[in-house]
């Protein structure tokens, strides 16, 4: 997902008429259609999330529609939980933001609260797949779910410190809005692979420590 986020920020997303006419053209002469399906199939989600995109930055930016981002961090972390809840994609979500930011100044703090929820609220694709698949996907969407929420409560815990240093390291590289939400969103997944192996690693240590005691027992 944070490949796709960058591939997004790339704005590779008004090119969605080209992909989808090459697409067209592989379907029609009946050669490469998978490689025409692809094609296809990314044209036309560049089209709609372009167009979701502008519609909802459109609607938040109108008057009638009064939204201020930034007061508060928690609030708007459930927003993007709520908000990627019902699109259900994280990377949809984040375009969304990419777009708003071009058009309106958020800050990091703002940025990486609705990062976290972004992800958090990706996880119920997964959780409403499983509703009828096998007990290991369930176990698979319940792991994702709480990987991405312990990782958002880590953040929490060491917000200010974490939105600070990843602050002075976007300000050092000198980040578009775009990239600088490229790069929290690689933040938290790389802080959530970090805290799950320290996890991994106290576990297996754990279980070496047992088992060295019930061998020192048989003796």
């Amino acid at each position: 997902s944070t490949l796709t986020t960058y591939i997004i920020s790339l704005d590779i997303s008004k090119y969605y008429m080209f992909l989808i006419i090459i697409g067209c053209a592989f379907l029609i002469k009946g050669k490469r259609i998978s490689l025409g399906n692809v094609l296809f199939g990314l044209g036309m989600f560049f089209l709609g999330l372009s167009f979701v995109s502008d519609t909802i930055c459109s609607l938040i930016l109108s008057s009638s529609f009064n939204i201020k981002f930034g007061n508060n961090i928690f609030v708007d972390f459930l927003i993007s939980i709520f908000f990627t809840s019902i699109i259900q994609s994280s990377a949809a979500s984040l375009k969304i933001l990419q777009d708003f930011c071009n058009v309106s100044l958020l800050s990091n703090k703002t940025m990486l609260a609705f990062v976290m929820g972004a992800n958090i609220g990706s996880t119920i694709t997964g959780i409403l797949a499983s509703i009828k698949s096998s007990k290991e996907a369930k176990k698979l969407a319940a792991f994702n779910f709480f990987f991405n929420l312990s990782t958002a409560l880590f953040i929490f815990v060491f917000f200010e410190f974490i939105s600070s240093k990843t602050k002075d390291f976007i300000n050092y590289f000198s980040f578009s809005s775009s990239n600088t939400i490229t790069f929290l969103h690689f933040v938290f997944n790389l802080l959530g692979i970090f805290i799950w192996s320290i996890f991994d690693a106290l576990f297996e240590l754990k279980k070496k420590i047992n088992s060295n005691k019930l061998i020192k027992k048989e003796i």
